[in-house]
């Protein structure tokens, strides 16, 4: 484990010394004081994301953390979705501007991250980043985020599930092809920020995979949650 972080330190800096700038002395300075702060972060804080394209299966690994005492903060999207149904709005209604849907689950989730303890172990149902991902997948801009910590926060690690079979969900308007589309933006968007992504792939039944998903989380974690 060791090894693995002092080498992701040398990567970066590897990848800073390859840089043909006249301030290079500068650039390479900036960029340790960059990485040791992410490993930092990394080291200190202890949240989780399970994230993934719709349908891709993360309820059956949520309900597995649940079932052990592990505390999860449930999706922004669908909370809000379902305070304003309460609310006698329909989904076609709270999704009719997606922009502006995905404006409100994006406040919804900094009031969330703000609040929450970085020393509680934490899974959070999508991250901040997908609100990236998303934006990019219906084409507007987020000139409402910022680029503090807050809006692209560093995660302990962030769990990307590969898609299996597309189901539709009363939740969801993306395609199958939308869906598909999103497991690469959302890839993107946690390793443009320096998350560690694990992919988590598909088994032929759910149980399978939620015991691959538990099993990595006991030996490589060492969360000792089982």
């Amino acid at each position: 484990m060791i090894l693995q972080k002092i080498g992701w330190i040398g990567y970066h800096l590897l990848d800073v010394m390859s840089l043909k700038k006249a301030s290079r002395t500068q650039a390479i300075s900036n960029e340790i004081a960059w990485v040791l702060f992410l490993y930092y972060n990394r080291l200190m804080n202890n949240w989780y994301v399970i994230t993934g394209a719709p349908s891709c299966g993360k309820t059956a690994l949520i309900e597995a953390l649940e079932e052990r005492g592990v505390y999860v903060e449930h999706e922004s999207a669908r909370m809000y979705i379902d305070e304003q149904l309460s609310q006698g709005k329909t989904i076609e209604e709270i999704r009719a501007d997606e922009e502006v849907f995905q404006r409100e689950v994006f406040n919804h989730k900094i009031e969330t991250i703000m609040r929450c303890d970085k020393e509680k172990l934490t899974f959070f149902d999508r991250g901040m980043q997908d609100s990236y991902a998303y934006a990019e997948l219906h084409n507007f801009n987020m000139d409402y985020a910022d680029n503090s910590l807050d809006s692209k926060p560093v995660y302990k690690k962030v769990f990307l599930l590969e898609l299996p079979e597309y189901k539709e969900d009363y939740a969801r308007t993306e395609s199958k092809e939308e869906a598909e589309k999103l497991f690469d933006l959302l890839k993107d968007a946690y390793e443009g920020t320096d998350n560690m992504v694990v992919i988590v792939p598909v088994f032929d039944t759910k149980e399978e995979r939620v015991a691959y998903f538990l099993d990595y989380l006991e030996k490589e974690e060492k969360l000792g949650i089982l």
